[in-house]
């Protein structure tokens, strides 16, 4: 397995009154037809390669499979803050290139 992604740059849980960086869950969404076709159901975690520089593991969740097709984890927190991508334009989340290796 060796396939390409092209995701979106995802925060969430973070009240709008409290626009902390600090405080905000970060992530990749993944489109659901991508999500459908590329990760298997019996997965419980993914490993990423972002920029085919970064390799990451990342924990599937149940939520993944129901409506919140996002990858969560602590690296792209900081990620997002070295590539100056945080914050990006309203409704317009920045396009995060990864590759699946190992499910």
């Amino acid at each position: 397995m060796n396939d390409y992604i092209i995701a979106t740059a995802w925060k969430g849980g973070a009240r709008r009154e409290n626009r902390d960086w600090k405080r905000f869950t970060y992530g990749i969404r993944i489109r659901k037809p991508d999500r459908d076709t590329l990760f298997s159901r019996t997965w419980s975690y993914v490993e990423l390669i972002i920029e085919d520089k970064y390799r990451i593991s990342v924990e599937i969740t149940d939520s993944f499979w129901r409506k919140c097709s996002e990858l969560r984890h602590e690296f792209f927190k900081h990620y997002f803050r070295e590539k100056e991508y945080n914050p990006w334009p309203k409704r317009k989340p920045t396009k995060i290139h990864a590759r699946t290796c190992k499910g």
